[in-house]
């Protein structure tokens, strides 16, 4: 996304009126996910002051900071946060914007009896994305990264929403591990269920320029329609 984030980091890119972080979180706060922990690194100080405690969006925004410098992996950053996930808990990308009912696929992972669950979504060309494939009961028994068409094996791919169980944590081995190419493989290894929670509704990853364009042509054409739901009412 160069040279859009050399001045500022992805969820701060402006998507309508707002930056794309306050989407994401706006929605969390509709699906009732009101405690969020944020993991922050890259121009860190323009997250934390726009959003500052979360209570302008109805939420309570705690920060765990990466060292300057340092770049974790998108399981292994959750290390840094480990004392402060002791429930059942969602992951969300910060650099997605989406309609998915996330309250729901929670209420479906906690009965599924499951060790995690991905948020999946189809895709027309899988061979741009890992893709995951199910059996008949909706559990993960496989990954392909980027396969061909002709050689993927399902058109299913991850929408970067996980819900994990606190003791997933465990099995990170160190902070470069990826959820994709570490943890999730580990966790199959290791016979841990691993369920798919399929999702039709809106979803588009925004850390390229075709997902950004499209992010920004969703919220204008809501904005156009009726005002976004703001909680922050003062602007809105």
């Amino acid at each position: 996304m160069r040279p859009l984030t050399l001045a500022r980091p992805k969820p701060m890119l402006p998507i309508g009126p707002e930056p794309a972080i306050y989407y994401l979180l706006s929605q969390l706060s509709l699906e009732g996910f009101k405690e969020i922990v944020m993991v922050t690194g890259y121009l860190r100080d323009q997250i934390m002051e726009y959003l500052g405690d979360g209570s302008k969006l109805g939420q309570r925004i705690t920060y765990a900071v990466e060292p300057h410098e340092f770049l974790c992996g998108t399981a292994g950053s959750l290390k840094l946060a480990e004392h402060l996930l002791d429930d059942t808990f969602l992951v969300a990308q910060a650099d997605t914007l989406s309609e998915i009912p996330l309250g729901e696929a929670m209420s479906l992972h906690r009965r599924s009896g499951a060790h995690a669950t991905i948020v999946l979504t189809r895709v027309n060309d899988p061979s741009e994305f890992g893709v995951a494939i199910l059996d008949e009961n909706g559990v993960i028994t496989g990954f392909q990264e980027k396969p061909s068409r002709e050689e993927a094996k399902s058109d299913l791919v991850s929408t970067g929403f996980y819900i994990l169980e606190p003791d997933t944590l465990d099995h990170i081995e160190n902070e470069k591990w990826d959820f994709p190419k570490d943890l999730f493989p580990r966790l199959l290894k290791l016979d841990k269920k691993v369920s798919g929670h399929l999702s039709g509704a809106f979803w588009v990853d925004i850390g390229n320029l075709p997902g950004y364009l499209r992010g920004v042509r969703w919220v204008l054409e809501k904005t156009t329609r009726r005002p976004y739901h703001c909680p922050r009412t003062p602007r809105c």
